[in-house]
């Protein structure tokens, strides 16, 4: 019972350092751009035909003076964007207020932040106080796995960063999504068992990969008894083995990348939606489900245990 009681402080820690290092980036961190636009954020966006779709939102949800405001980074969906994302100027004409003013101030941060100076993987904060993730890798600059297809468009208050889907506020985070998903009750059964259940309400940018119950079952843990019962150690590697400490949306993942998880151990990638053990026997697991966004990072569901 020590070992475990020190396992689960030595995790929580982690996962509260985690938790808090959240970052807000600084005006000062901005390089000078070569290519700038003579009005501000507002203005372009009104002017651009590109963004014909976000303009009517804008004016709806009576955004106009926050995107004016001094200093802004606006995660901007061209109209192509809200194609992608399966919305129309007729679909966004009829959203209450409410919903399009949370949408669309989810895509504003401040201050203005040069996309050079975008971590490689962390979270920043939205206008309003909610969580981004950004990723910045080989594959591009990612805001919550989507793609930023034009960066840093220079206003005279700030920046423009087109993104390639619309940016949709999250409701839930992880500890409420996978308590919301049936299929996944067995794997919340190991979280509470070694005390990590309440640290995936917290803010923070965790992955989790999260195996459905088929897993689990193939694994040997058939219910809620025999999880309870297997040693803690056992219950511990196998959740520590799911969770990484930051965001990986799959639009990071590059062939035979590395990331690490709890237990410390590496995960391979693969660029067709997998996810394996280093030095395991066992096949890749496929990813049923992926990035589902939450509050407080991105969950995967998985067909297999990584182990």
């Amino acid at each position: 019972m020590k070992e475990l009681n020190y396992m689960r402080k030595s995790t929580f820690l982690v996962l509260c350092i985690i938790a808090v290092t959240a970052v807000v980036f600084s005006a000062g961190c901005n390089k000078t751009p070569s290519v700038k636009y003579p009005d501000t954020v507002r203005r372009i966006i009104g002017t651009n035909p590109q963004f014909s779709i976000l303009d009517s939102g804008i004016t709806i949800a009576y955004i106009s003076n926050a995107i004016d405001s001094s200093g802004v980074t606006f995660f901007a969906p061209d109209n192509d964007a809200f194609a992608a994302s399966g919305l129309t100027e007729t679909m966004i004409a009829a959203m209450p207020v409410q919903t399009l003013k949370n949408m669309f101030k989810y895509g504003i941060v401040f201050p203005a932040i040069d996309t050079s100076a975008f971590p490689v993987s962390d979270s920043i904060r939205s206008f309003e106080g909610a969580l981004l993730f950004i990723s910045h890798n080989a594959n591009g600059i990612f805001v919550n796995g989507i793609k930023i297809k034009t960066g840093d468009m220079v206003a005279t208050n700030g920046f423009i960063d087109v993104v390639s889907q619309v940016l949709m506020p999250p409701t839930f985070s992880i500890q409420n999504t996978i308590a919301a998903d049936t299929s996944l009750s067995l794997f919340a059964d190991a979280l509470i068992k070694i005390g990590l259940w309440s640290s995936l309400n917290l803010p923070a940018k965790y992955t989790v990969f999260a195996p459905v119950n088929n897993a689990f079952r193939a694994a040997g843990f058939l219910t809620t008894t025999q999880i309870n019962s297997a040693a803690d150690t056992t219950i511990q590697r196998i959740v520590n083995n799911h969770i990484i400490g930051t965001n990986v949306f799959t639009s990071d993942f590059t062939n035979g990348g590395q990331i690490t998880n709890l237990e410390g151990n590496i995960l391979i990638e693969g660029i067709s939606g997998t996810i394996q053990l280093t030095g395991s026997g066992n096949p890749p697991s496929n990813i049923l489900t992926p990035n589902i966004l939450t509050t407080n990072g991105v969950v995967h569901k998985i067909y297999s245990i990584l182990e």
